[in-house]
């Protein structure tokens, strides 16, 4: 008797296309946005840190100042600290926005005391790299409560990176790869 391969039903064909339609996609929007995450949180705050370093301190006249709640609620203590300072370099004379090397994120505690100890009209240093005069930030150190955020990105990575693997391999009809035999 020769052996039958059961028939599936079409739900669970249905089901099946789906699983192996959504899961890759699902895990390649994973992947992608938590390696946006991982590059803006952590990246390009870490690499802008380190190239001040070489950066010349001097003096600039705040203009404006404000200091607001992310838009997006985020489970830490952070704020938007958005500054505007006029600077002079090299006899022509720059604007700036940049408070740090994350951009305007920053602790609550460190931007309640720049609010204190700033007002408008106020003398502060900023760096200025002098290179491209245009680039400045008040502040050039980490806050590495900012760089922590890259973490559940990094985990987003990881599932999605998981999600397009099993994708791939519901697409290549691999089961067996995905069950554990025992050795004979």
């Amino acid at each position: 008797m020769p052996n039958r391969v059961p028939r599936r039903s079409l739900r669970s064909r249905i089901v099946d296309a789906l699983l192996r339609t959504l899961v890759p996609f699902a895990g390649a929007g994973l992947l992608a946005g938590g390696l946006v995450g991982v590059v803006n949180f952590a990246v390009l705050p870490v690499v802008e840190s380190v190239f001040s370093r070489g950066w010349q301190a001097t003096e600039a006249r705040v203009e404006r100042l404000s200091v607001s709640p992310p838009a997006i609620p985020i489970p830490l203590q952070l704020d938007l600290v958005e500054v505007q300072y006029r600077y002079d370099f090299g006899g022509d004379s720059f604007v700036g926005r940049q408070f740090g090397p994350h951009g305007s994120l920053e602790s609550r505690r460190v931007s309640q005391a720049f609010m204190a100890s700033v007002d408008t009209d106020a003398v502060v240093t900023i760096w200025i790299d002098p290179d491209e005069p245009g680039r400045a930030m008040v502040r050039r150190d980490l806050n590495w409560n900012v760089v922590a955020l890259a973490l559940p990105a990094l985990l987003f990575c990881f599932v999605g990176g998981l999600m397009v693997m099993i994708g791939m391999m519901m697409w290549n009809d691999r089961p067996a790869v995905m069950r554990w035999r025992r050795p004979d």
